[in-house]
């Protein structure tokens, strides 16, 4: 019988579109220009800590949101004042892209916690590509 029950709740799950995906969130010391989400997000958001007081190898259950159905990837936005905001996003495509307002990075990824990262990998890779690639046409 129990097996039975387990076997419901999953499938209920399954059926309602419930994400699995969980993400670090926390919100910015002060409001960043130009990002704007819904206001049940945003309300949502309210709730976790401040991303200056995030220790990123250890973020603490604090910092654990889980993702509802929708929002499918982790996001972590930073402008040039160094506030921060993570949280869970809608979307499916993963990278980091400069923002139109001054300073500002968006970096999506896809995979628990992926937006713990004091740096984004794919930051770091696109920053020292085009070194390496000159560097093989030096050699």
């Amino acid at each position: 019988m129990k097996h039975i029950l387990a076997v419901a709740a999953l499938l209920l799950l399954a059926v309602t579109g419930t994400s699995g995906l969980r993400c670090i969130a926390c919100r910015p010391n002060n409001k960043i220009g130009g990002v704007t989400f819904p206001a049940d997000l945003e309300d949502l958001i309210r709730r976790f800590p401040r991303c200056s007081q995030l220790n990123p190898k250890d973020p603490g259950l604090d910092y654990e949101m889980h993702c509802r159905s929708g929002l499918n990837s982790c996001v972590k936005i930073r402008d040039e004042f160094g506030n921060e905001l993570r949280t869970c996003f809608p979307g499916s495509s993963t990278g980091c892209s400069k923002m139109p307002k001054k300073g500002q990075v968006l970096c999506k990824c896809r995979g628990d916690y992926c937006n713990s990262a004091v740096t984004s990998t794919p930051a770091l890779i696109s920053l020292f590509l085009p070194l390496v690639a000159a560097l093989l046409r030096l050699h």
